[in-house]
């Protein structure tokens, strides 16, 4: 009799630890879901110089970041100008996703990702990492941080260490 007290005193108790009461695993699935359809939406755009698209889905001011040290702004226009008609104008890249993690807020309003690819036009052998960070305004998904890098493996820059 006192382990069935017991059980049924500390069970309830156990379980409130347990889960989270503000946040739901159907509603975080679905707010991952609308940030993927976002990322997808995002590198779509990007890879075919979609840049009113891409107006929509970025804030300004935000903080964006290329692949090289002096290529950072918080000017989202001037960003896509860059990107688009200096930089990349000549034509359109197709490029997949390789890996995506998506970490949610607590309260399923923001959200980190980081994503690995191929993008030919930087390179054809190492991967860039993107890194966004989006927020839920208005109902709505917006970017308003990323930042791609090249990712070399540390073997690999030894060797690019050793060429000069």
């Amino acid at each position: 009799m006192k382990k069935l007290v017991l059980l049924f005193t500390l069970g309830p108790v156990l379980i409130a630890f347990m889960k989270d009461p503000g946040q739901s695993v159907s509603s975080n699935l679905t707010s991952q879901e609308e940030v993927t359809a976002v990322l997808e939406k995002f590198h779509s755009s990007f890879g075919n110089r979609d840049t009113a698209t891409l107006r929509k889905m970025i804030t300004s001011p935000g903080l964006y970041c290329g692949t090289y040290p002096d290529e950072y702004s918080d000017d989202r226009d001037f960003v896509l100008d860059y990107l688009m008609t200096d930089y990349f104008a000549d034509t359109a890249t197709v490029y997949t996703v390789t890996e995506r993690e998506i970490q949610m807020s607590p309260d399923n309003n923001s959200a980190i990702a980081m994503e690995l690819f191929i993008y030919p036009p930087r390179s054809k052998k190492y991967n860039t990492r993107c890194n966004t960070h989006l927020l839920k305004v208005n109902g709505n998904w917006l970017i308003d941080s990323f930042s791609m890098s090249l990712v070399i493996s540390n073997w690999e820059m030894e060797k690019i260490n050793n060429l000069n």
